[in-house]
């Protein structure tokens, strides 16, 4: 629990600080799209915007999401009774289906019940034995971490727009069926959570992309990324090597422009 707790502060104060330092070189004042100008000025709407501000994520509602994709929920949802019918059953199937994957992923060492962990290699296997429980170890955690996630996004939202009356339209859906991506573009730009986007996107990716262009801003803000991850492995304890880690988000830039630039190429053979 220790650990737990230290992971989320360290997590938290690296948002707020790339956060802060957006909001220092801003270029336009921040404001609402939904909020009328008249109850803008008022104190407590200052107060809850400020609250606001500094917890959101994604800038539902705020002049500065703009750019950031929010995935449109499957059906229409008006009221908060109805959302709350849509979202308090998947909090409890969220965290019924992660318990199950994390049970799963247990069974395969003793260690991976404890913060300290341990391998997915190992060595008494045969080579190809080694390498497929590495990949079964690896793909159960993937779906471990969407339904984590899910099942706190949903239980926030939940407690928000029961208890503070926030709109349903502040919580769309947290994912677009990642697995139906059919580039690493479309999965890091598009389907996955866009939590930290803005962040990321405001502290790497525009200066590279001011240095080195596209290529520059999309491997910048998965360097911020993989920074992010880093912070969070160290916060752990469990190391957070910044070549291992921050290389695997660096790798995935390089994908996705290879991907753009090889989708270019292919149109020009066609055309």
């Amino acid at each position: 629990m220790k650990k737990h707790k230290e992971t989320l502060y360290s997590h938290q104060m690296a948002t707020i600080c790339m956060r802060t330092s957006i909001w220092a070189m801003v270029q336009e004042p921040y404001a609402r799209d939904n909020v009328p100008k008249d109850g803008s000025t008022s104190v407590p709407m200052a107060f809850w915007n400020a609250w606001d501000l500094l917890l959101t994520a994604r800038g539902i509602g705020w002049n500065w999401s703009r750019g950031i994709p929010a995935t449109r929920p499957s059906k229409e949802i008006k009221s908060r009774t109805q959302f709350l019918m849509y979202a308090a059953p998947r909090v409890v199937l969220y965290a019924l289906v992660f318990d199950a994957f994390a049970e799963a992923i247990r069974s395969f060492s003793p260690g991976f019940s404890s913060w300290r962990g341990d391998t997915v290699f190992d060595p008494s296997l045969p080579v190809i034995y080694r390498y497929l429980r590495v990949l079964e170890i690896s793909y159960l955690t993937v779906w471990m971490a969407y339904f984590a996630m899910q099942w706190g996004y949903y239980s926030l939202a939940t407690l928000l727009v029961s208890i503070f009356r926030q709109h349903p339209s502040q919580w769309p859906p947290l994912f677009d069926k990642p697995w139906l991506s059919t580039s690493l573009g479309e999965v890091w730009g598009q389907r996955w959570r866009q939590m930290l986007r803005f962040a990321f996107a405001s502290c790497g990716g525009i200066p590279f992309a001011y240095l080195f262009g596209r290529p520059g801003g999309i491997l910048g803000t998965l360097l911020m990324s993989g920074i992010s991850h880093v912070i969070e492995f160290r916060a752990v304890g469990r190391g957070g090597s910044v070549m291992a880690v921050g290389g695997f988000f660096v790798m995935n830039g390089v994908g996705c422009c290879w991907s753009v630039h090889g989708l270019k190429r292919c149109r020009r053979a066609v055309v």
